[in-house]
């Protein structure tokens, strides 16, 4: 089946509270009171007005001056013959996924703007080749995602993000292909306990040209998924920040080569996970 059946609606966009990674600033309400627990005076309370009308509660920015860059994102829910790859997500989900993953986006200031969902299904071919694979426990083709996904599925002009329901038969829970482009992810959720919105908010990263980095206690967004996770799994360094957004400036995903880039737990074609 090979019928795309779009599904309206713009993701994340409905009023949510304040999200993750955004900064209260220091005497605004919820960020503490005096000794004595007494209430805060006016001043502080416009001092919150003023964060939400800046964006902060919309996942917004989180820094000062810092402007919301938004971008276009389609998603393609993938349907296959094989069970463990049929994707199972209703188009609120999918939504709600990309709500959570503009959580953690939000301190670099960019927002993922669903402009579609669209429910696909994976090519005849790549379908009988996973059958084929799955009975003769032989090689996964080193081209497989690309032959999933038949040329006219990427129009260009924005990102593009196809969700299966388990990756885990790759050894990953997410990839990024810079030569279709596109973001590959699973709906359950990962291994070393990275939850989906963080699997993708890492492969939306290498969407905007970031490579891995060394595992670290203190956490990073980009830290291969075989690390520890630390104390803050979804931050990104002001560097990080500034290359993100230097691509996301351009309104379309990085194409170049991720390599050398040895810190990874091994590579799926030639994406990164």
């Amino acid at each position: 089946m090979d019928a795309r059946r779009p599904e309206h609606g713009d993701a994340g966009d409905r009023p949510r509270g304040p999200r993750r990674g955004c900064r209260v600033p220091a005497g605004t309400p919820g960020a503490g009171k005096g000794a004595s627990g007494a209430a805060l005076p006016l001043a502080a309370v416009l001092l919150a007005v003023a964060a939400l009308l800046s964006g902060c509660g919309d996942g917004g920015p989180t820094a000062p001056g810092l402007e919301t860059i938004t971008l276009p994102v389609r998603v393609h829910l993938l349907a296959s013959k094989i069970t463990t790859l049929d994707a199972e997500f209703s188009p609120a989900q999918a939504r709600d996924l990309l709500a959570r993953t503009n959580d953690i986006w939000a301190q670099a200031g960019i927002r993922w703007r669903v402009d579609s969902i669209i429910s696909d299904s994976m090519t005849a071919e790549a379908d009988s080749i996973f059958t084929a694979v799955t009975l003769s426990g032989g090689t996964i083709p080193q081209d497989l995602f690309e032959r999933m996904v038949p040329d006219d599925r990427i129009p260009g002009g924005g990102f593009d993000i196809f969700v299966l329901h388990d990756l885990a038969i790759f050894g990953i829970q997410g990839i990024y292909q810079p030569q279709i482009p596109a973001v590959f992810g699973s709906e359950t959720t990962g291994v070393f306990g990275w939850g989906n919105q963080d699997i993708l908010a890492h492969e939306l990263g290498h969407a905007l040209g970031l490579r891995h980095v060394a595992c670290t206690p203190n956490g990073d967004l980009m830290v291969p998924g075989s690390c520890d996770r630390g104390t803050d799994p979804t931050h990104l360094t002001a560097a990080q920040i500034d290359d993100a957004r230097a691509q996301a400036g351009k309104g379309v995903p990085y194409t170049g080569s991720f390599a050398p880039d040895s810190l990874g737990p091994g590579r799926v074609a030639s994406g990164v996970p």
